[in-house]
C-alpha cells in the first residue's frame, strides 16, 4: 500500500490501487491471519517489548495492532501511502485502547522519520508492489539503528494459487542482492510453513 501500484487489483497480500476501500481488507482479515498468523510472524523479530517498529507499508493495521499489543513499553510507527488506511488503523488502535501507536501517511521512499530512530521495520508483502524498491530500501537503512533488524514478508515466482503477476514478485536470490546492496546483511530467509509461494527475510542493518 505505497507508491505506484501495478495494475492487478487486490491479491491476498492486501496491496491495492490507491483509493480502495480499507474495509475491504478487514473483511478478508480472518482468511489472512490463516496464511500469516501474526502470533507465530510477530516473534520472529520482535524479541523485547521496549522497541520501536517501523511498520512501512501498514495497510488496515494488520500488523500493527498486535504489535503494540506486545511492544508495552515500546512503539509503532504505522506508515502507509494512503491516508484511508492510516485513518482505518488508527481507528482500531483506538477501538482497542491502545496508546503507543503513531501514524504517518508518506511514501515508502521518503519517511518522515530521524535516521537511526527505529529498532525494527517491517515490510510484509510491500515491496514487489512498488516501483522505488531501491530507494525503499534505503529509506529502511536509514531509519533504522545500527544493528537494527529489517523483516520482510514477500513472494516468490512461483504459483502457490494466489497473488500479483509473476513479472512483479521478487525471487529470494534477487531480494538477498537487493538488501546486501542497500547495506544489510542477511541473517535468515526461510519459507513459509503455510503458504508455499511466501518467504521470510530477517536482516540486520551492517555496522557503518
Amino acid at each position: 500500500m505505497q507508491d505506484k501500484k501495478h495494475k492487478h487489483g487486490v491479491h491476498f497480500g492486501g496491496h491495492i490501487l490507491p483509493g480502495f476501500d480499507p474495509e475491504v481488507l478487514l473483511a478478508r482479515e480472518e482468511h489472512r491471519k490463516t496464511m500469516l498468523p501474526p502470533d507465530e510472524i510477530l516473534p520472529q523479530f520482535l524479541t523485547r517489548n521496549d522497541a520501536v517498529m517501523l511498520d512501512l507499508g501498514c495497510g488496515a493495521g494488520f500488523f500493527t495492532l498486535p504489535a503494540a499489543r506486545f511492544l508495552t513499553a515500546g512503539k509503532v510507527y504505522a506508515v502507509d501511502l494512503q491516508k484511508s488506511m492510516v485513518d482505518t488503523t488508527l481507528r482500531r488502535v483506538k477501538e482497542a485502547q491502545l496508546s503507543n501507536v503513531e501514524g504517518i501517511t508518506a511514501p515508502a521512499a521518503n519517511v518522515p522519520l530521524a535516521d537511526s530512530s527505529v529498532d525494527v521495520v517491517l515490510l510484509s508483502m510491500m515491496l514487489h508492489d512498488i516501483d522505488t524498491r531501491t530507494q525503499a530500501l534505503a529509506e529502511a537503512a536509514r531509519v533504522l539503528k545500527p544493528g537494527g533488524t529489517l523483516f520482510m514478508i514477500e513472494i516468490d515466482r512461483i504459483d502457490g494459487g494466489f497473488g500479483p503477476p509473476m513479472e512483479v514478485r521478487i525471487p529470494p536470490d534477487e531480494l538477498r542482492e537487493m538488501l546486501r546492496d542497500a547495506g544489510f546483511t542477511v541473517l535468515e530467509v526461510s519459507d513459509s510453513p503455510r503458504q508455499k509461494s511466501l518467504y521470510f527475510v530477517r536482516a540486520e542493518l551492517s555496522a557503518a
